[in-house]
């Protein structure tokens, strides 16, 4: 079953597939998905990430103890096209503010952000860099 297949398969009817007919690039469908968004929360992931089993329960148990963030992040393991781990990042929690200026410690597999924050600040602006 292919993914377009996959993902009709399901009867769930909070998961929905929505195309593109033309090419928007990557910002503005991240954007078209944002504003089709019904959730008061976003978990991004690209087709090529994995995400851990638990992730998505984990995160959301800590989103509802910690209710006041807007976009909420956690560790990353990179792994090999086998699957094994090669390092885990692990970047302290207070320095994430100030490390912004200098490089993304948030990758798109790890976060989960408020709908309502995120089109605050003008959702994806830089339509060649996703990831920051």
């Amino acid at each position: 079953m292919g993914f377009i297949g996959r993902i009709q398969s399901f009867s769930d009817s909070r998961v929905r597939l929505i195309r593109n007919y033309n090419n928007l690039g990557i910002a503005a469908t991240l954007n078209r998905g944002i504003e089709l968004a019904s959730a008061d929360l976003i978990a991004r992931m690209d087709a090529d990430d994995i995400s851990h089993p638990r992730r998505l329960e984990k995160q959301l148990a800590f989103i509802e103890t910690n209710p006041d963030g807007a976009l909420y992040s956690c560790w990353a393991t990179e792994i090999t096209e086998e699957g094994a781990p090669l390092y885990t990042l692990r970047f302290p929690p207070e320095h994430y503010f100030f490390n912004m200026t200098f490089s993304c410690w948030i990758y798109h597999p790890t976060m989960v952000f408020r709908t309502a924050a995120v089109k605050v600040v003008g959702k994806y602006t830089a339509s060649y860099s996703e990831d920051f």
